[in-house]
């Protein structure tokens, strides 16, 4: 892919990408005790929107200093805001599917 032309998007480093945030997303549900979905159904709407406006706080601190935990990266930040959106977009297509039934 050349470097001028971000258009152009390479499938095989998307699917990696998304593999690995995938896989993470995974590990990091357990570790939380599927947390995000107990939470959503007790509050509704509003817990994918706090969890997305605390990651993205991170992200814009990150952004402007060195980071106090310096094993967290931004890399890791917007990894972590992809993760919430998938699992909005899951826990939506899995009601769905409910409703259907």
């Amino acid at each position: 892919m050349e470097k001028n032309n971000m258009a152009d998007l390479d499938k095989k480093l998307l699917d990696d990408i998304v593999k690995d945030v995938v896989s993470l997303l995974i590990r990091k549900n357990k570790d939380y005790g599927n947390s995000y979905f107990t939470l959503r159904e007790e509050f509704g709407t509003v817990a994918f929107i706090i969890r997305l406006v605390d990651k993205t706080e991170r992200l814009k601190c990150l952004s402007k200093s060195e980071p106090q935990v310096k094993e967290e990266k931004e890399e890791d930040t917007i990894k972590d805001i992809v993760g919430y959106c998938l699992l909005e977009l899951y826990y939506r297509k899995t009601k769905q599917e409910e409703t259907k039934k």
